[in-house]
């Protein structure tokens, strides 16, 4: 006879935990929805845009959308935004730093010496990472991470 209850227990469960978890909004006000994850990857754009000196040129491919598992009951989206910067060979570093200053607590690497990359938290868990990736050029890439595919 116990036996019963203890499925009857462990199947009300499971169940519930299933619900939860396909029902649920976001547990934490940090892991928002893929759209405000873009609202701040936009927002960066802008502002390396606007930085690019005159005579660079400035690439966006766009986002590159991927599903992920964001838990084990639930598919989440990943978005990821590259741009790249084409320019003077000799002149990376510089331009470097001045895309860097355009993104609040840039961090350049090495410190102390002309910078090679560059990374960053744009907010809402946005990752920004930048790096002189050959003569004359740059790519920056920013990373929401696997969220919820609602906005």
């Amino acid at each position: 006879m116990w036996w019963v209850v203890i499925v009857a227990w462990g199947l009300l469960l499971l169940g519930l935990g299933f619900w939860s978890a396909l029902r649920d909004p976001a547990t934490v006000r940090e892991m928002s929805g893929i759209g405000a994850a873009k609202q701040v990857v936009d927002q960066v754009v802008g502002g390396v845009s606007g930085s690019v000196p005159p005579d660079w040129l400035f690439t966006d491919r766009g986002y590159r959308e991927e599903r992920c598992e964001l838990t084990v009951a639930r598919d989440g989206v990943s978005a990821t935004r590259t741009l790249t910067l084409n320019g003077p060979p000799e002149s990376e570093s510089d331009a470097l730093a001045k895309v860097a200053s355009t993104v609040e607590g840039a961090r350049l690497r090495p410190s102390g010496r002309p910078p090679e990359s560059f990374y960053a938290d744009a907010g809402t868990f946005v990752a920004v990472r930048g790096k002189i990736t050959g003569p004359g050029s740059i790519t920056v890439e920013l990373t929401t991470g696997c969220r919820p595919p609602n906005s």
